[in-house]
């Protein structure tokens, strides 16, 4: 059986990427707190920060995906005005 519909609190997530940061496996974490090792990964994936903008200025893998999409939705509606 497999848990699904399960909503973890962003503050929940940020506790096991911090202790996932520290050292922990995410085996371990996936045993004492519950969520799978995948989920775990993915959440950490997710909040890996990427340097890109022209400031300097970090962003996560996930903000980065959003800009994309923002992105691609703008020069086809430019392309459409032209």
């Amino acid at each position: 059986m497999t848990k699904t519909g399960i909503r973890y609190t962003p503050e929940f997530k940020q506790t096991l990427m911090d202790l996932h940061h520290n050292g922990r496996l995410f085996n371990d974490l996936s045993v004492e707190y519950g969520p799978s090792q995948d989920t775990i990964r993915k959440w950490v994936q997710a909040a890996a920060m990427v340097p890109i903008d022209a400031q300097g200025m970090p962003v996560t893998k996930e903000q980065f995906q959003q800009l994309q999409k923002e992105n691609r939705r703008l020069k086809e509606e430019n392309d459409i005005l032209i």
